[in-house]
């Protein structure tokens, strides 16, 4: 008589490797995401260099068209400015502020020093009296952002207005999950980026910067920050599309070269 015991052990030890293989798979899938997270995270939030240009976008829009002299586009501001903090050489912030180029200071947005975006843009007058701000959020900050604004009353977050000293600041949010604060008018800064339009193509930086007034001895016109961070470079882009390397720091804070670009002819 044949044995009825081995079909049924066979289909155990089958259930065993079938429970066995799950298991696998959700571990497997549990290291997959929490990889992929950590590379999510490390890409687009850990500070490090990401050079690009102002082409299109809320931003590029402020640094290329508001009514204020003095004017500064920063990509990815959350990553390249912790790692200007960090790798610049000293000094570095003292040679800018030399020839009247500033680094802002922008307001806090919840509880990011700088808010995680693409992009910002400041521009001011002399004196920052008048600026506006902006930053391209990332979606998913955004949201979270808003909701707590919101939900906390907070009008950094939901939007609304703030005292600062004398002045009074405007905040708000535009489509395409873009904060703003300002001293302006709020209905400038909206028609400004409503009816803003593609940039010509510009080399990719750290930085850019556009001057309305001359900064000391240099010219008024376009400047932008280059990498690496260790060694940067402020180079000048005359209206031709010519360049000049107005001040290369080597990373040791020792080597410093200056110079001074010619003069565009009178059209």
């Amino acid at each position: 008589m044949g044995n009825s015991n081995p079909p049924r052990d066979i289909d155990a030890a089958r259930g065993v490797d079938s429970v066995r293989m799950r298991r696998w798979t959700w571990v497997v899938m549990a290291v997959l995401l929490a990889v992929g997270a950590a590379a999510h995270v490390r890409y687009w939030y850990l500070p490090r260099e990401r050079s690009a240009s102002p082409a299109a976008g809320s931003a590029a829009a402020v640094w290329s068209g508001a009514p204020l002299p003095l004017r500064v586009w920063i990509p990815y501001p959350h990553q390249n400015l912790a790692v200007l903090r960090r790798a610049a050489p000293a000094g570095l912030g003292s040679l800018l502020r030399l020839f009247g180029v500033k680094i802002p200071e922008l307001p806090r947005f919840g509880p990011f020093d700088v808010p995680p975006s693409a992009a910002v843009a400041v521009a001011s007058d002399s004196r920052g009296e008048h600026f506006v701000a902006l930053a391209e959020v990332y979606p998913a900050i955004a949201l979270i952002a808003r909701a707590a604004g919101r939900v906390a009353d907070n009008p950094w977050l939901r939007g609304g207005e703030v005292r600062d000293g004398e002045r009074r600041l405007r905040i708000g949010w535009h489509p395409g999950n873009v904060w703003w604060v300002t001293t302006e008018d709020p209905d400038a800064v909206d028609l400004m980026l409503e009816s803003a339009a593609p940039l010509d193509a510009l080399p990719p930086g750290l930085a850019w910067f556009r001057s309305e007034r001359p900064l000391s001895l240099l010219p008024a016109g376009d400047y932008r920050l280059e990498a690496p961070v260790s060694s940067p470079k402020l180079i000048y882009r005359d209206p031709r599309g010519q360049e000049t390397t107005v001040l290369d720091l080597g990373g040791d804070g020792t080597h410093l070269d200056i110079r001074l670009p010619a003069q565009v002819p009178a059209e």
